[in-house]
């Protein structure tokens, strides 16, 4: 009955950037050696931290582990872009973080100055990586159910190369 129930499961945040827009940055910041938020059919990297246990998994919930010493790629759920780099500070963690440009968000002032003239001091380097709104920006996993970030989202998006490993 729980499988079954498992198998029915829609998960609005099953979702990837797609494998060549990762490859670009992945050789721009790379080798990436973690990816924080995927599964077995969305991960960037061998090493991944998933949702639900899932076969090849490292672990379940990234919080749950510190990520220093790895160059983690974090493709999180938007919502969770606050918790994310209030750990990579906690954790003095680099990786690569894709965001929207949302600064109405509640996590926008830990990605940008205070006064939004600038990327915050952790932010080395940044990227937007759909200039052309490419239709394939964002790829469906097989259980998703989120139309809004799939595609061609309308608004900018941003990797960024965050560093708080001397902070």
């Amino acid at each position: 009955m729980l499988a079954d129930q498992l198998s029915k499961l829609h998960d609005a945040d099953d979702w990837m950037l797609n494998k060549k827009y990762f490859r670009v940055l992945d050789q721009l910041w790379g080798p990436h050696t973690f990816d924080r938020f995927a599964s077995g059919t969305n991960n960037q990297c061998s090493k991944f931290c998933s949702r639900f246990w899932c076969p090849g998994s490292a672990g379940v919930d990234a919080f749950s582990y510190n990520w220093q010493g790895e160059n983690n790629w974090v493709n999180a759920p938007f919502a969770l872009l606050g918790r994310v780099m209030l750990h990579m500070r906690a954790c003095k963690a680099v990786g690569t973080v894709i965001v929207p440009w949302w600064p109405k968000q509640q996590w926008w002032h830990l990605v940008r100055s205070a006064d939004g003239s600038r990327w915050a001091a952790a932010v080395r380097d940044a990227r937007e990586i759909n200039v052309t709104r490419p239709r394939d920006l964002f790829l469906p996993g097989p259980g998703s159910a989120n139309s809004v970030i799939v595609g061609a989202p309308n608004w900018a998006v941003y990797a960024l190369r965050v560093d708080f490993s001397d902070m």
